[in-house]
């Protein structure tokens, strides 16, 4: 049987849509006649004089199938079994719904699986002691493959997500504390409801047996706690979209950190530090120091904070004992609350102009502090903000006293020493 006569029949089943059990049967059956025919015309043409019966004699087989058949009709029915064999594969590729190739073409074409999956940075994770429960400073920063931004475009959303509208068209999201099993997560740009997805909600996967995020990048907030003690989290992406990085986030979340020189990254942002850090190396890139990120860092006795990061989280440097100055760069534009609060030596801080508030207890207890210059670009300044600033005196202020009385001040903002001087006007 031709080349040709096989793939026509082939195609003709493929295209009527059988079952996977009748293409087999069916193709199986053209192998055969194949064999058949094959065998009993090389028989007859190629050797025509050495045909006997089942009763003669000679070098025809006996038995069997192959009684008429010659020695040159073997060889030809061992080429019929190879095609039918053939056949019979192409069948079963056939039934599980794949592409049958030509007959005889160098080239096969076969269907691919073209879903991705959440692919991303990974790492070993150790264990370790630090307040924070990341690690324990062993583990030196490697390369690895992070995820893209725009993944959570391309791939599915993950079920079982709750998304709380904020009434403005945007919304947070949080996993689902109820029957929910993702292990791989994907948030999506928007909710089903077509509110914008900005932000990832305070606690919104703490505990869970996560192992994957893909984030958008619609995000710009990740809450307090959010992915906090996530034991089998290894693959997250930060997208460049993200602002601000909420308390502990990733506190006890070991496997998704990388060490720098006595930092823990998690993207582009400082997440944790070496409780015994003497002095902060910091990473090319950074972004952004979380909340509690060098929380009780007794060992610190001064930090220059590179131009490029952005914010500083709640508590980021609170208690941090010994730290006696500290510089902070035009590019940082948000001071969390208490972000210094405890830092007993602390003597003095310049506020950078781009910053426009100065959230609640963010200097509370600097016991030692004497002196601070304030923006005009502040135009809120929060509660208990010197509270138990003893030896605050002079506060600098570089634009005019009327400006200075639009402030909002929220509740005891004012130091508790004795008496203090606001400066106005002051140029830097």
């Amino acid at each position: 049987m031709s080349r040709e006569i096989i793939q026509d029949a082939l195609n003709g089943i493929r295209d009527e849509f059988i079952t996977e059990a009748g293409a087999r049967l069916g193709l199986v059956a053209v192998g055969a006649a194949a064999v058949g025919v094959t065998g009993a015309a090389s028989g007859a043409v190629t050797h025509p004089s050495t045909l006997y019966p089942l009763s003669g004699s000679g070098t025809a087989v006996k038995t069997g199938f192959g009684a008429w058949l010659t020695k040159g009709g073997w060889i030809a029915l061992a080429a019929g079994v190879l095609v039918a064999v053939g056949v019979a594969v192409g069948a079963f590729l056939l039934g599980r719904g794949e592409d049958i190739p030509t007959v005889g073409s160098g080239d096969v074409t076969a269907e691919q699986d073209t879903s991705e999956g959440a692919s991303g940075e990974t790492a070993d994770g150790t264990e370790g002691d630090t307040p924070g429960g990341i690690s324990d400073g062993t583990a030196e920063e490697t390369e690895s493959e992070t995820p893209t931004e725009t993944e959570a475009e391309t791939l599915a959303p993950s079920d079982f997500l709750d998304y709380i509208s904020n009434g403005d068209g945007t919304c947070y999201v949080s996993g689902d504390h109820g029957g929910w099993q993702n292990t791989d997560i994907v948030i999506p740009p928007v909710s089903p409801d077509g509110d914008i997805v900005t932000a990832i909600g305070r606690e919104a996967f703490e505990g869970r047996t996560i192992t994957s995020v893909v984030i958008p990048d619609t995000i710009t907030h990740i809450g307090s706690f959010a992915f906090r003690s996530c034991w089998d989290l290894t693959s997250i992406n930060i997208p460049d979209s993200v602002v601000s990085i909420g308390t502990d986030a990733f506190a006890d979340s070991k496997k998704v950190v990388r060490r720098k020189k006595g930092l823990y990254y998690v993207g582009d942002w400082v997440v944790d530090c070496d409780p015994d850090l003497t002095e902060v190396v910091w990473r090319e890139g950074t972004k952004g120091i979380a909340g509690c990120a060098f929380e009780d860092c007794e060992k610190l006795t001064s930090i220059v904070i590179p131009d490029g990061v952005i914010f500083i989280g709640d508590y980021a440097f609170d208690g941090c004992t010994s730290m006696t100055s500290i510089e902070i760069p035009d590019s940082v534009v948000y001071l969390g609350g208490h972000a210094f609060s405890g830092c007993r030596s602390l003597t003095s801080i310049v506020i950078p102009n781009s910053v426009t508030a100065i959230e609640s207890f963010t200097f509370a207890t600097c016991t030692s502090l004497m002196s601070i210059v304030i923006p005009d670009s502040v135009v809120s300044i929060g509660g208990y903000v010197f509270m138990g600033c003893t030896e605050l005196t002079d506060i600098y202020y570089t634009g005019y006293r009327s400006q200075w009385a639009r402030i909002s001040k929220g509740t005891f903002w004012e130091p508790d020493s004795d008496a203090y001087t606001i400066h106005d006007r002051y140029v830097p």
